[in-house]
């Protein structure tokens, strides 16, 4: 036969008699506070509790608040509604707290030990502490629904196998304090769960054997001690989405979404171009045809090293000077040795000097007209500023204006289409820069 309030009235144990006079009046039972002389064993049987935070005859408005007591028999608030907060701190449970699918306004366990703690489902009106606990086994928070903040911060949790954490599909409503934590063993399990404000610090990430970022979505990284610079946060998004071996890419855009909604437009970038690295480094690791192998390989490095993976499209112009410039200067040093590279001016081309060297020097003009008098008072041809001049079309440096090249012979030819083909690459270049400077052109992942 169940028990009632009155009967652990009239059975006489003194800390719970103390608990239930308390619990009327709304006072809070602080058992380690007491002196040892009084002689009070500070035990509390779970039972007594759940009558208490269940009867509301017998609880005050403010609820339980008890400090310092040892919790014997397991506690069980399954699918229970409770009338008040329960505050439990400083307490040591003997088994695992039950409360899976229990409503409950407030809960607090801050500074208590327990072998693991059952809470799928809860739903916490207020704010749930889990601050300063020791907790042996797995913390089962899947599914849990907290309106305000929910606050880890201090603890000791987890063992060496399994889970420290489990808090698939977690739904905080304000603030997740996840900070200055003393040993996590196992791992924490933040797939699906959703929290408006992170507040954390990277030192209590990196106690995890692992932690899983997967599908954890959040609106705003807050506090002193959580950084919000990529390059802080990078071993954080490495570790965090990769699970087994196995990588995903959605903590990245996570936290590139996150910085660009508060204005840090150029940590999102370069986020989301570690993401496409990994993805096409991952990509090319399992590819086994060699040749298909090195084809992506050297895709994959153009493609980040002159557009960034479309999200740096200003190293377009740099990339393309470093790249094409010096390669078309060798051929147009190549092509006016050859003779190939003719003066760009109708007063040089009627010149007696020009007519005699065409006459004399056939289908190389140049060759011939270089060693005249009028040559040596003329434009000198330089491969590599004329390449430059062709490349950037905004800027004259007097080379593209001067000269040109023929297409009376085979050289001339592939040098006249070279020519324009730089140009093309030149335009789209430096269009690419210029809209990625202005802003005019952005690259934004899919909310």
């Amino acid at each position: 036969m169940a028990m009632t309030i009155a009967d652990y009235e009239n059975e006489g144990v003194v800390a719970e008699k103390l608990l239930i006079e308390k619990n009327r009046k709304g006072f809070e039972l602080n058992l380690g506070s007491l002196p040892p002389e009084i002689g009070i064993v500070p035990e509390i049987r779970a039972d007594l509790i759940r009558l208490l935070i269940l009867e509301e005859s017998s609880l005050h408005p403010a609820g339980i608040q008890l400090y310092g007591a040892r919790i014997t028999g397991t506690l069980d608030l399954r699918f229970a509604t409770c009338r008040g907060s329960l505050t439990l701190q400083n307490c040591r449970f003997d088994e695992r707290p039950q409360l899976g699918r229990c409503k409950i306004p407030e809960l607090s366990l801050d500074g208590s030990h327990f072998p693991g703690l059952d809470a799928q489902g809860m739903e916490v009106a207020g704010t749930l502490f889990l601050n300063n606990i020791v907790c042996i086994g797995t913390i089962d928070l899947v599914g849990v629904q907290v309106a305000r903040q929910f606050e880890l911060t201090e603890a000791h949790i987890g063992q060496k196998k399994g889970r420290a954490l489990s808090a698939q599909s977690l739904h905080v409503g304000t603030i997740f304090m996840f900070r200055d934590m003393k040993k996590i063993e196992g791992t924490v399990d933040l797939a699906t769960a959703y929290v408006r404000d992170l507040s954390d610090d990277l030192a209590s990430w990196q106690l995890c054997d692992e932690f899983i970022l997967n599908g954890f979505t959040y609106d705003r990284i807050s506090g002193d001690a959580a950084p919000t610079s990529f390059e802080a946060r990078m071993g954080w998004l490495e570790k965090g989405s990769r699970a087994e071996g196995m990588l995903s890419p959605q903590p990245y855009t996570q936290f590139a979404k996150v910085m660009r909604a508060s204005g840090h437009v150029s940590e999102a970038r370069k986020a989301l171009m570690e993401r496409e690295r990994l993805i096409a480094q991952q990509a090319i690791k399992n590819t086994p045809d060699k040749a298909m192998w090195l084809l992506m390989k050297v895709k994959d490095s153009l493609h980040r090293w002159s557009l960034g993976y479309g999200h740096a499209t200003h190293r377009a112009l740099p990339f393309a000077l470093i790249i094409f410039v010096p390669i078309a200067a060798l051929s147009f040093h190549y092509a006016y040795a050859e003779g190939a590279m003719v003066p760009n001016s109708d007063v040089i081309l009627t010149s007696p000097s020009w007519l005699w060297a065409l006459m004399t020097g056939g289908e190389t003009p140049t060759l011939a007209w270089d060693d005249g008098a009028v040559a040596r008072h003329y434009e000198t041809f330089y491969a590599l500023p004329y390449a430059f001049d062709v490349f950037v079309p905004l800027v004259d440096l007097g080379q593209q204006s001067a000269w040109r090249a023929t297409t009376v012979t085979w050289t001339g030819w592939v040098a006249r289409m070279g020519t324009m083909l730089l140009e093309v690459l030149g335009w789209f270049a430096g269009t690419l820069a210029a809209v990625s400077v202005t802003g005019l052109i952005q690259r934004n992942d899919p909310e």
